[in-house]
């Protein structure tokens, strides 16, 4: 978060329109790019992600570079740019490209944001009589829309995202401020879900920000978005030639419109492109302010630079308020944590026999408080899995049992590297008479450390205690 704040406040600073201009060109080049990986794979049969991995984010990528392209072409014919004029034809063939791959990548919210960015754009260049001369044009582009969502909705995963939207709605509710953390969304999840598959993103970056930062970090983004648009809304409109930013407005409004269905703006490459052109925006008011003092706009020079500062107090506001929900979670997390090992710990569970302790209860409410506090940390799971363990030698129960390898199984795996732990669920493993996954685990514990001598020695133990079982069997 913070590497996209400073990044935002660098490309505020970019004055010279010619620097914009080329810091666009280089955006659009990676997008031309990415569309011919794009539509190599499609013609080979592939998923058409470019080198995104996935079509959404190589969709939310192009749902920004199509926009900025579009006000870049059409701002060429008051360019005295001659040089871009000359490869005027380069960039409209590379744009049709783009349009294609985005149609490719079959993502319907981006091709619906793209155009809707695009609508802006034209507001901006002929103004709302536009509209109304080619308004058959327009309604066939929203005819166009309404098609597109009705063959959204036909799809099985839209429903899928309706549930998970629900479930984050939940957890929303249940946090309202603080949220789960950032970053905490795909652990956490599964406490509020209503049905199906755990997530990682929930298909919707606003409700995401809501559940992982709580209203406030969701306010905060919205504030900031609002903000800038206060300050540069003036510019377009009292500009007397079309500037090509208005296509990075354009952009801004394509990708979030977008990220109402996708998550595209989590993923780093698209993140630090959103964060750029919002910074863009801010540096075309500046520039605007700079070149024409003698203009009657709404923004001066003394103005503008209070409006920055105050944007850049609410975004380093809203990236500490990002970090303060997360550190102070992580310290609640292991005050719960030392509470709960104050009232019951073992560290190694193969010790662990038979206990008459009248704590467990509490120190299993401190426990899993700490893991839903911080789901990450592999301690916290394998203290909650020793409490488990010790609930179920004393009263039996062998859902105790489940529990505590359920827990020690997700400390492994964010853990892969202690053979402690995998030790521990190889004696819970033990425990049930499941051999072949006591022996699975040990083994992992040895390629952990393969010189600990007592790992090898319960390897032979297992591996014989699994013999007898087989010819007894037989027998």
């Amino acid at each position: 978060m913070l590497n996209y704040l400073f990044l935002f406040y660098l490309a505020t600073t970019i004055i010279e329109r010619k620097n914009r201009r080329d810091l666009i060109h280089l955006v659009s080049l990676v997008a031309m790019f990415l569309s011919l990986t794009g539509i190599y794979q499609s013609i080979r049969g592939n998923i058409v992600a470019g080198t995104m991995v996935k079509p959404d984010i190589l969709a939310g990528y192009l749902a920004m570079a199509i926009p900025s392209m579009t006000g870049l072409i059409l701002s060429s014919t008051s360019s005295i740019n001659q040089e871009f004029i000359k490869s005027y034809p380069f960039y409209s063939v590379g744009w049709l490209l783009m349009v294609a791959c985005l149609f490719l990548t079959k993502s319907v919210g981006a091709i619906i944001g793209v155009i809707l960015g695009i609508c802006v754009i034209i507001y901006f260049k002929y103004g709302k009589q536009i509209f109304v001369k080619f308004r058959y044009i327009f309604i066939a582009a929203g005819a166009t829309v309404v098609v597109l969502l009705i063959l959204q909705l036909r799809q099985l995963h839209v429903y899928d995202r309706l549930l998970w939207w629900w479930g984050t709605l939940r957890m929303v509710c249940q946090r309202p401020l603080t949220g789960v953390g950032l970053g905490g969304f795909e652990t956490a999840y599964a406490k509020y879900k209503i049905a199906g598959s755990n997530p990682s993103y929930p298909y919707n970056y606003f409700l995401q920000l809501a559940g992982e930062m709580g209203i406030v970090g969701l306010g905060a983004f919205i504030w900031l978005l609002f903000t800038v648009w206060k300050q540069i809304k003036f510019v377009f409109n009292g500009s007397r030639v079309f500037i090509f930013e208005v296509g990075v407005l354009g952009s801004i409004v394509a990708i979030l419109f977008g990220n109402l269905t996708s998550y595209s703006l989590h993923i780093p490459a698209n993140g630090i492109l959103f964060w750029v052109l919002l910074g863009l925006l801010i540096a075309a008011a500046r520039s605007e302010a700079r070149n024409n003092p003698q203009e009657d706009l709404p923004i001066h020079r003394q103005r503008l630079g209070k409006t920055n500062k105050l944007l850049l107090t609410g975004a380093i506001a809203f990236c500490i308020l990002g970090m303060g929900v997360g550190i102070s979670r992580l310290s609640v997390a292991n005050r719960h944590y030392r509470s709960g090992k104050r009232l019951f710990y073992v560290e190694n569970l193969e010790n662990l026999l038979k206990v008459k302790g009248e704590n467990l209860e509490k120190a299993e409410f401190e426990y899993r408080r700490a893991v839903e506090l911080d789901p990450l940390n592999s301690w916290y799971r394998h203290g909650l899995a020793g409490v488990y363990l010790a609930r179920y030698w004393r009263e039996g129960y062998s859902s105790y049992l489940d529990e505590a390898i359920i827990e020690l199984r997700e400390a492994v795996e964010r853990t892969p590297y202690y053979g402690q732990f995998y030790v521990s669920l190889s004696h819970l493993y033990e425990i049930k008479k499941d051999y072949k996954k006591a022996i699975f685990y040990m083994e992992s514990a040895i390629a952990c450390d393969r010189q600990n001598g007592d790992y090898q020695q319960r390897m032979r133990e297992l591996t014989e205690r699994m013999h007898t079982g087989i010819d007894a069997e037989n027998n």
